[in-house]
């Protein structure tokens, strides 16, 4: 079931921050704010994009 639209909108779920992953999560939470308040963040994130990949 894809949970995807307004019932889950101004929401975001980082996750993942284990071992060297876990010096990132203060700069992750900034940027899941961004998300989740205003839609948009104005740090790069194309390199984190899930679009394009399969699940093995």
């Amino acid at each position: 079931m894809n949970e995807s639209g307004p019932r889950n909108a101004g929401s975001a779920l980082p996750a993942g921050f284990s071992g060297q992953g876990f010096k990132l999560s203060p700069a992750m939470g900034g940027i899941a704010a961004d998300l989740a308040l205003e839609g948009r963040t104005s740090q790069p994130i194309d390199f984190i994009t899930t679009n394009g990949r399969t699940a093995a």
